[in-house]
């Protein structure tokens, strides 16, 4: 049985896609069996592989599309284009998409919608940890009230859902330093909190950052990804 982990941000571009699909290239190559699952629209680094790929593993339940990257990562998208929330039935699909696939899987990274609705609620009901983004150049004590607030509501359901992360998004490590105290101060300090540089440079998912990935450049970042990976490793 996979372990399913659920990346939760608090906005837009906060760098959750970019760090959803790099921590599951990481992984992959620890030798594990990756799936990564995007709730959003369909990240523009995909666009080249949807046309070349056609789904017809019969574990697929319509509308969701599985894209094969390579032998130990594939990607699951909730549909070709726009998610259709009013069309499918995502409450009883999605459940039902995760026990077929399951089993084939060591890790299941859930790249979770920015707009937290109850398709973030069903990726929170069926994880077993969670790990938050948050952009530390934007705090905001609110929003952040609002990300636990979505965390504990969802913990009632699922008894075994854990926060155990925390990455701060940013370039200044004065903000981080700042963010941190203030996130601390809000939830205390008993979860692992690591901090990424270059949050502007890779928010936006592209060739290049795919590129970095693989020739391991910018070695600050994947060396913070690293320590994710071996985190999450370790505790499973």
């Amino acid at each position: 049985m996979a372990c399913i982990i659920s990346l939760i941000g608090n906005d837009i571009k906060t760098g959750k896609t970019t760090i959803s699909f790099n921590l599951s290239i990481l992984l992959s190559k620890k030798n594990k069996k990756i799936l990564l699952i995007h709730q959003e629209h369909t990240p523009p680094y995909l666009n080249p592989l949807i046309n070349q790929v056609k789904t017809t593993n019969k574990n697929i339940i319509s509308p969701f599309v599985l894209l094969e990257y390579d032998k130990h990562l594939s990607i699951l998208l909730f549909s070709n284009g726009k998610v259709n929330t009013s069309k499918y039935d995502y409450a009883k699909l999605f459940p039902k998409q995760l026990e077929l696939l399951n089993s084939k899987f060591d890790y299941i990274i859930i790249d979770t919608n920015y707009v937290w609705n109850f398709l973030t609620s069903l990726a929170l009901a069926n994880s077993k940890k969670i790990i938050g983004i948050y952009d530390s150049n934007n705090f905001n004590a609110s929003q952040l009230q609002k990300m636990l607030s979505l965390v504990r509501k969802n913990q009632t359901n699922n008894q075994n859902l854990k926060l155990s992360m925390f990455i701060l998004n940013s370039y200044d490590p004065t903000i981080h330093m700042n963010s941190l105290l203030d996130i601390t101060k809000m939830i205390g300090d008993n979860y692992l909190f690591i901090t990424l540089p270059y949050r502007e440079e890779l928010q936006k998912i592209n060739n290049q950052s795919i590129k970095f990935i693989k020739n391991n450049k910018w070695d600050d970042y994947v060396l913070m990804l690293n320590r994710i990976v071996n985190q999450i490793l370790k505790n499973v």
